[in-house]
């Protein structure tokens, strides 16, 4: 794929490619086990880090699993690892590891979920571009016990496609550490090679 990474408070945009591997597979015993990989390679050409690499890469994995459900209803619990490192936006490196309860609704067309838990958020500033704004390299890393609270939702366009969404914030019980919002729409190519 493609991306622009955007800064805006600084002004700065980073174009270039990316590429994924997932994994996605549910076991005999109903355990929904899911992972993936990014590799990005960046055009970087701004001020924000002059000693950015232009490669970098996150890694996602987890489990979850049914505690009750019926034909439409279900709780459970999910756990999950994600980290990202030498991002172009000065995020040296970033580990987030949660562990929480869900209820959810999966439709024939509409599913939600809702996950609360506690984990842990670790936080490292990359330590070259700090010094031109006037930090100091003492306390570029934040590692805190923390709390997240998910939402997510898919909605069915018609065969083989899905609209997903996820809203997720971590605090650390004084402030908010962390928001990240993601939309994605993914389709069966498999109907186009006419298989």
């Amino acid at each position: 794929g493609i991306h622009d990474f955007n800064v805006p408070d600084v002004d700065s945009r980073t174009y270039g490619l990316n590429a994924r591997l997932a994994v996605d597979e549910r076991t005999q015993g109903d355990l929904h086990l899911f992972g993936s990989f990014d590799l990005f390679v960046d055009h970087d050409k701004d001020h924000l880090d002059p000693d950015h690499v232009p490669i970098w890469w996150q890694l996602n994995a987890g489990a979850e699993g049914n505690v009750w459900r019926d034909d439409r209803l279900r709780a459970g619990w999910t756990t999950a690892l994600d980290t990202r490192m030498n991002t172009v936006s000065s995020v040296e490196r970033q580990m987030t590891a949660l562990a929480a309860m869900t209820a959810g609704y999966e439709g024939d067309l509409f599913q939600y979920a809702l996950e609360a838990g506690p984990g842990w958020f670790f936080l490292e500033i990359d330590d070259d571009a700090p010094r031109a704004r006037g930090y100091d390299r003492v306390g570029l890393r934040n590692s805190t016990l923390a709390y997240a609270l998910t939402n997510r939702a898919a909605l069915k366009l018609g065969e083989g496609w899905t609209l997903s969404g996820m809203a997720r914030h971590w605090w650390d019980g004084h402030q908010t550490l962390e928001r990240q919002y993601r939309a994605e729409l993914r389709g069966d190519i498999d109907r186009w090679l006419g298989r």
